[in-house]
């Protein structure tokens, strides 16, 4: 079983795009194709359950588990139950949503990072692939970043030393920038 077949990047025709709440888009990996993948490595390889699942007021929440040879990873998903989708529609929603997180702890690349969209044509750009603007990078980590993560660390030029910082890179940068009082 080559557990490499897992973590190599998607294509980009695969990666889909959704337009989410306060301007935000999110990039997303189709369940099937997570499937997909994992049957790369031999179907009778992976198994994947529900360990658990409830109904909380209009929100269904699962409990999956997935099992590569002799490691098990788990996860939860959930989805909203309302006037567009039955309660049968959102578990079948949440155990899929369970089963790409739980493909994701075994470094299948399937979960990003939600981004503001970008310019005039809404320009998206692709966190797993290296054709991002060099401008829209991270100058620590190298992965794609925002126009307001972009500006905000302009606006701190003596806190960040000049360097565009996605959000984690600007936390950790700061971490280590505090002086302890002793």
């Amino acid at each position: 079983m080559d557990m490499n077949r897992l973590t190599r990047p998607f294509l980009d025709s695969e990666i889909k795009v959704r337009e989410g709440r306060k301007n935000m888009q999110f990039q997303y990996i189709p369940s099937e194709y997570v499937v997909d993948r994992l049957n790369e490595i031999g179907p009778a390889n992976w198994n994947f359950i529900i360990k658990d699942s409830k109904q909380i007021g209009n929100e269904v929440v699962v409990l999956g588990s997935l099992q590569i040879g002799n490691t098990v990873k788990e996860a939860f998903g959930s989805a909203v139950i309302d006037e567009n989708k039955t309660a049968g529609d959102s578990y079948k929603t949440a155990q899929m949503l369970s089963l790409v997180k739980s493909a994701s702890l075994y470094n299948v690349p399937c979960i990003f990072k939600a981004k503001l969209k970008q310019g005039k044509n809404n320009q998206y750009y692709n966190q797993q692939s290296n054709n991002t603007p060099q401008d829209f990078n991270c100058d620590h980590c190298n992965l794609g970043i925002t126009q307001a993560e972009i500006n905000f660390t302009s606006k701190y030029p003596q806190i960040y030393n000049g360097q565009k910082l996605c959000r984690n890179c600007q936390k950790k940068y700061r971490n280590r920038n505090i002086q302890r009082v002793q």
